[in-house]
This record gives C-alpha cells, structure tokens and sequence, in this order.
C-alpha cells in the first residue's frame, strides 16, 4: 500500500502531550491484501506505536499495519484481539490456559505474582491453580475497552502514543490547559514490580512504622531518578515546584480514598493543580515499596514513560503517602507559563 512521507509518521507519533491540528476529517480504518491500518486525518499513519480510537488501544507494526495475538513490547507482553486487534485487559484465556493482563499496568500480563483477585501466576503468566491458596475456577471478565469489526469508511479520530517504555497508562488531553495535559496509572498490589513476593513485601510493612519511612526522602529520590533518565535521553532536568508538591501531597493523600485520575469529590485531576502551568500531566502507583520500584514501574509503561521524558515539561512535584502499610505514590507535571 502506498501511505505518507516518513517524516509525517514520526511528527503524529510523537504528540501525544500535545495539541492535535484540526484537519478535514478523512480518518478511518484501511484495509489491503495484507492487513488492516489507520489513516489519520492528515493522510498519514501511524507505525511502531500505539493508537487509541474510543479508549481503544491497538498496536501498529512497523509498516502500519494493525498487529493482532502475543506482543512483546518494552520487555513486557500484551495480548491483542486475534480478529478485531484491541488490546484485551484482564483475565483471557487462550488455547485452554489463562493470563491476566493487568489494567493497572496498561495491560501488561503479570507474570511470577500473585494477581490482584488473589490467583497466582507462574514465570510465563500462566494460572497455576494447584499453587494458588485462593479459589481455583475463573471466569472470562476481559475487556478491551469496546472493539467491533471495522469497515472501510470507519473513523474515529485516533490518537497515537509514541513507540516507548512498556503498555501503560492511559493518556488524556485537557482541552482547558492550553499545552495538553496527560495522565497515567500504574498500580502493584501485588509488588510485582520488584524481586519480593505480595505476601513478603505486605508483612514486611505491617511491621515498618511511618517514623521508619521517611516520605520526604523518598520523594526526593524519585525527583532525583526522573531526572538521571531524562539526563539519559539528552533532556533537561525537571525544577522542583513548591505548588507542585503540594498538588503531589494532596494527590497521594486522595488515592487512599479513590485510586483514579480522578478526584474523591468528583472532579478532574487538574483541578488539584496550581495556577500559572500551561501544560500538566499525573502518574500514579500505589503498593510499591520504595522509589527504585515506582520509577522501574513508571518506566516500564509507555503512558508514564512518556510522561517523565516530555521535553516540554519543567517542573515536578512528587508525593508518597503510606496509609495501612501500602505507599501511594503521585507524579504531577507542569510546563510554566513562562517557559
């Protein structure tokens, strides 16, 4: 099939944090003797990436074209649809055996943990039933979000997130904040994120005490890595904001009660945030035990990655807040308005 300049490919694959052109809407799925793809609305598509169409996540190959099965992306596998291509969350059960592909990872399948309904999963991400202390019968509850067979004039306005990190997160563009603003989750209730087994980590922090972990430490070494991988990746460190961190306190205090973008009263995230930031973003995480974890979490997803490597972000706030043992972790971003 014949399909854009590369250059175009690359400019709609990179912004995501940003604000989307208008242009005459001939966007939609594309079908050829290969496969399917999608044209955005400038004409061009998008490859080696990620695309959202109705909070529907698909992944493009190299070429464009629409991947569907197993795919290992960022170290971590996801499981795509094998006829319709969407991104299945939750547990799935293929060729007789189940996985459960972690929501609160971006759909990552877990692997070697303990899942958050209490089933455990082995070295591959297979059900282990005879292993597991909790029930042993599952049910198919996986989602993608929608997913229906396309037809050539389909159209849904896709969004894309760039090839980078692993699965997760979902993005959303806040219209009132000028630059775009993003948000992510990320949640490890089962520690599955570090070397320590859910049952190790939650009886370790029974017995922790708050004077024992001190938070505003903690906080500063995730400002401080955030700011060594942006080193990495040739980008300028992140300044850290007094109103951001307040944002951050606020946050992290508020996931104790809901674990969402967001707020308990009902409201968005970017409510909580100060005045004087054009651009804004959030990540999220709770059950990690330390801030090596959280950033190796955060990393790992494409969502939160791409976050913390945004280029056009200049200042951090970040809160760690730890209720019943479990730290609750916030990363806000913000771009100033005189940036």
């Amino acid at each position: 099939m014949r399909k854009s300049v590369l250059l175009a490919i690359a400019a709609v694959a990179t912004t995501v944090m940003m604000a989307v052109p208008t242009f005459a809407d001939n966007s939609g799925w594309r079908r050829d003797n290969r496969g399917w793809w999608y044209q955005l609305s400038n004409g061009s598509y998008p490859s080696s990436s990620w695309l959202s169409i109705n909070n529907i996540w698909y992944y493009m190959d190299g070429s464009g074209y629409m991947q569907t099965g197993w795919l290992n992306y960022g170290g971590g596998w996801y499981y795509l649809d094998p006829n319709n291509g969407d991104m299945k969350v939750g547990w799935v059960e293929i060729n007789n055996a189940w996985y459960y592909l972690n929501p609160a990872n971006g759909g990552r399948l877990d692997t070697n943990t303990i899942t958050p309904d209490g089933y455990y999963v082995d070295g591959s991400g297979l059900y282990r039933p005879n292993a597991s202390t909790y029930n042993t019968t599952r049910s198919n509850n996986s989602s993608s979000g929608g997913g229906t067979k396309r037809s050539n004039s389909g159209s849904g306005g896709g969004s894309t997130r760039s090839n980078s990190g692993s699965g997760g997160g979902s993005t959303r563009s806040n219209s009132s904040s000028g630059g775009g603003s993003t948000r992510s989750n990320n949640s490890s209730n089962s520690g599955s994120n570090s070397s320590n087994s859910d049952t190790t980590t939650q009886d370790y922090y029974r017995q922790e005490t708050k004077a024992q972990i001190s938070t505003d430490e903690y906080e500063r070494e995730v400002i401080e890595i955030v700011n060594a991988e942006r080193a990495k990746n040739g980008l300028s460190a992140l300044s850290m904001d007094s109103g951001l961190m307040d944002t951050a306190h606020l946050r992290s205090k508020e996931l104790v009660i809901l674990f969402s973008h967001d707020r308990p009263d009902g409201t968005d995230c970017f409510t909580a945030f100060p005045s004087g930031f054009t651009g804004k973003a959030e990540n999220i995480a709770k059950g990690q035990t330390n801030p090596t974890n959280v950033m190796n979490s955060w990393m790992n997803s494409a969502g939160h990655r791409a976050n913390i490597l945004n280029p056009s972000y200049d200042s951090i706030g970040v809160g760690c807040h730890i209720e019943n043992g479990k730290l609750h972790w916030v990363q806000v971003f913000g771009r100033s308005s005189d940036y």
